[in-house]
């Protein structure tokens, strides 16, 4: 089976939770223990690329664009409703 081997905002999908849509993408064999990357401030997913030819030997990777960045629809920000969403991405089927 072939991989995406980095994120590139083209092979992802939607997750909507708490009226938050996010969207995500899937790195790596879904075997493998899953590992969900989480960018800071400004930031996309594309900010774990230069780690992911490590990373994805070992885990499946699901990256995400935060609300408001990128592929991701603005939100007011609740630090309980952040934390709600993390939880749900680490449930979401990956392929």
């Amino acid at each position: 089976m072939s991989f995406n081997t980095t994120f590139g905002h083209r092979s992802g999908k939607y997750l909507e939770v708490d009226e938050a849509k996010i969207y995500y993408e899937v790195i790596g064999d879904r075997d493998r223990p899953t590992l969900l990357v989480l960018h800071g401030g400004f930031g996309n997913l594309e900010d774990f690329n230069s780690v992911l030819s490590e990373l994805k030997e070992e885990f499946q990777i699901i990256g995400i664009d935060n609300r408001g960045q990128i592929n991701a629809r603005l939100n007011p920000f609740d630090l309980r409703a952040n934390a709600k969403r993390c939880r749900s991405y680490s449930r979401t089927p990956s392929h």
